[in-house]
């Protein structure tokens, strides 16, 4: 006898909580649980770029980031981060919204970048927060606060702050409409990461445009390049290309080039937790030995 039992359809909200672990709990909107939400976020879901590597669509549609980094798992680039963070914060009831950054990462550019970095803003008791689980190698695994100009703010991994455009010693031509510079401490030294308008809502059809560029140009990185990252306490797993890098905070870095297919589908289950198509795993490894 076939059951006649309606299961319910889950939210974003529960797929993500259910995704990070913790569908269980009770998650009230306040900075302790915005944080806890992108700890485990960056923990469990891949940064990555599969899709514009091999040259296929890279969808923007809500319900298909969702089953691609929620129940598929797989992997996305910043602007799936940012949308699907957006929409489940906003179900928990956080004030969210998407901004979209200039990009000044090991770069000094005379004239303004591409704006190619979506992030998700948070409001929550008058406060202004950054949360941010999609910038690769450097994606920050705290919620960063907008108000603490210039004040280092510490994370699990490496120390960031947000200071003041001005304050930069980046061409004023290349920081065309951003007020801020997240800026990450690497080795005792700060680097720019990216620049933004903190309360600039970045519209869908400026979104569309970035995700066009990113995941096509040939003058992206992301179609050039294999970038697949994941962040631990205290660790980062960056996979460049089949170059696997490896940075623990107080021990130093390590680098190991992965020589082989099965070694490949290794790293990207054990490390980066992926679930993907053989035959795209097996065409992205054959593209990346003819680098």
């Amino acid at each position: 006898m076939v059951s006649s039992q309606i299961h319910p359809i889950q939210t974003i909200s529960q797929k993500y909580l259910s995704k990070l672990g913790i569908s269980n709990e009770v998650i009230v909107p306040n900075f302790e649980n915005l944080n806890k939400l992108l700890q485990l976020h960056v923990q469990m879901i891949a940064f990555g770029n599969f899709n514009s590597y091999l040259g296929l669509n890279v969808d923007l549609n809500l319900d298909i980031i969702t089953e691609k980094l929620l129940i598929q798992g797989r992997e996305g680039y910043c602007i799936e981060h940012a949308l699907l963070s957006k929409a489940a914060l906003a179900e928990l009831g956080y004030e969210a919204f998407n901004v979209l950054c200039r990009v000044y990462y090991k770069a000094q550019p005379t004239e303004p970048p591409f704006k190619t970095h979506l992030v998700t803003m948070v409001k929550l008791n008058g406060d202004l927060y950054l949360y941010d689980p999609g910038f690769g190698g450097m994606t920050p695994s705290h919620v960063l606060s907008v108000d603490a100009k210039g004040l280092t703010q510490n994370t699990l991994n490496e120390a960031f702050r947000i200071i003041p455009v001005q304050d930069s010693n980046l061409a004023i031509t290349a920081v065309f409409d951003m007020k801020y510079i997240l800026q990450v401490n690497v080795l005792g030294q700060w680097e720019h990461i990216y620049g933004f308008d903190a309360e600039l809502i970045a519209p869908a059809s400026d979104i569309k445009i970035s995700n066009w560029y990113v995941s096509t140009s040939p003058s992206s990185g992301f179609t050039q390049n294999l970038m697949i990252t994941i962040v631990q306490p205290n660790k980062r797993f960056n996979l460049n290309n089949n170059v696997l890098n490896i940075h623990e905070l107080g021990v130093g870095s390590s680098k190991r080039v992965i020589k082989n297919i099965d070694e490949f589908k290794q790293v990207l289950v054990s490390i980066f937790k992926l679930n993907l198509d053989p035959c795209m795993v097996d065409e992205a490894f054959e593209k990346v030995l003819l680098k």
